[in-house]
């Protein structure tokens, strides 16, 4: 683990002491800041993610297998992207939006004003 790779752990490791010493700082000032909260929040949304980007990665591969390979093109990537991302983020969204996540209620707000 050289080169370029012990830059990108390096950081890692620091942000997260970071947030670690963060945390029990915020912790011991405010009492309780609702961390089960944000933490359960952050797995629903990992998981409503990684749904999405499960449905990505098989249009993905099926595109390259099926169709054509990414060999730099980039009319046939852009088209790529349009038909693996939006499905996947269609995906994401809907599934948050059937758990009633509380997080969704901003992106519905910003949708709302977009459609009017």
């Amino acid at each position: 683990i050289f080169g370029l790779n012990l830059v990108a752990l390096s950081t890692v490791v620091c942000y997260v002491v970071v947030d670690i010493v963060t945390l029990i700082a915020l912790r011991s000032r405010l009492g309780g800041i609702g961390l089960r909260r944000v933490i359960a929040g952050s797995v629903r949304g990992a998981a409503v993610g990684a749904a999405g980007a499960a449905l990505g990665w098989v249009i993905l591969w099926a595109l390259t297998t099926f169709v054509g390979p990414l060999d730099g093109s980039i009319m046939r990537s852009l088209l790529y992207v349009v038909a693996g991302g939006v499905p996947a983020v269609a995906v994401t969204f809907g599934l948050a939006l059937a758990l009633r996540m509380d997080e969704v209620e901003f992106i519905r707000g910003v949708l709302l004003k977009i459609r009017r």
